[in-house]
């Protein structure tokens, strides 16, 4: 939410048209703030009562616990507006917590992998076939959520955990790297870690304790029989994060679409017979379109001509 939108809620409220929500909250924001307003020996104390302030309007936005009032405190909500358009400290927290976020999505198809950078510069990288989900700017909790399979390397934070919520599983960690693997639609789910500890939870299955798992140890939940497991002694697989596509028994038709999805060419090819050829292999991140074809010439014999971004096979 912008300052001008911000000023518009004031506004509402001093004409007495604002809403339930609306007057809840900055009501009990100014119930807050004018106390924390005051000049504070003790920035210790100073602090607490913000927290105390911000919290309190997080809670009145969730319940709506707060009536519209009877009348309107016109001393109240003249220093309101001297505050709020006067630049006072909690404006920007009260912006923050009022705007609505703004999610990103990254889907990778069948042939696919792909390296996201998180908003604190945690790593991750997407698998084929999966989804991941995050905010634009983190809050004090880091959440993202994932369908499918990922390698995340994340970025230390004492004060903000990482939360991975999966189809079944819940991961929580400050920083450290590890593997995610629950589709919706597998009969397994696993988590392995690489470096540091992480804790998983199973989500909508048995009451159970977290598992703790440490470096080079797996928890594997089978989802049929809601049953998890701990396994020791582990060879995390990342080899996969290095890839840029990966093909197995692959018409070269989809090859082509996914080399084209994946780099800036586009590539032509008439022939009927090429097309429904079949490919195994990957291509790595570092591999350019020049390295590609010629790997994909010498495998089948084919005659490419590349000119600029355009692809011609024969």
């Amino acid at each position: 939410m912008n300052l001008l939108k911000l000023k518009k809620i004031v506004s509402n409220y001093l004409s007495g048209h604002a809403s339930t929500e609306e007057t809840a909250v900055i009501e009990q924001w100014f119930k807050e703030a004018r106390v924390a307003a005051d000049k504070e020996t003790d920035q210790g104390q100073y602090d607490e009562r913000k927290e105390r302030a911000l919290s309190n309007i997080k809670t009145i936005i969730k319940t709506g616990s707060i009536r519209k009032p009877r009348y309107l405190n016109w001393a109240a909500a003249a220093c309101l507006t001297g505050i709020l358009f006067g630049g006072y400290l909690f404006r920007n927290e009260l912006t923050d917590l009022m705007a609505t976020p703004v999610m990103y999505t990254v889907v990778t198809n069948q042939y696919q992998v792909r390296e996201v950078i998180l908003p604190d510069s945690s790593i991750v990288v997407l698998n084929v076939n999966s989804r991941l989900r995050y905010p634009a700017k983190f809050s004090r909790d880091r959440s993202v959520t994932l369908n499918g399979e990922a390698f995340f390397d994340i970025r230390k934070n004492p004060d903000a955990r990482f939360t991975v919520k999966a189809s079944h599983l819940n991961v929580n960690v400050l920083g450290t790297s590890f593997v995610v693997s629950d589709a919706g639609a597998n009969e397994m789910a696993s988590v392995e870690v690489k470096t540091g500890r992480v804790q998983v939870a199973i989500s909508g299955g048995p009451a159970t304790q977290p598992a703790i798992l440490s470096p080079a140890q797996q928890f594997t939940y089978a989802v049929q029989r809601r049953e998890g497991k701990i396994e020791n002694n582990v060879a995390v697989n990342t080899a996969w994060t290095s890839q840029l596509l990966v093909f197995r028994n692959t018409p070269l038709r989809d090859v082509f679409a996914a080399i084209e999805a994946s780099l800036p060419v586009k590539i032509v090819s008439g022939n009927t017979e090429i097309n429904k050829r079949t490919f195994t292999g990957s291509f790595l991140k570092e591999d350019d379109i020049t390295e590609i074809l010629n790997i994909l010439s010498l495998s089948y014999g084919l005659k490419i001509k590349q000119t600029g971004n355009l692809v011609e096979v024969n």
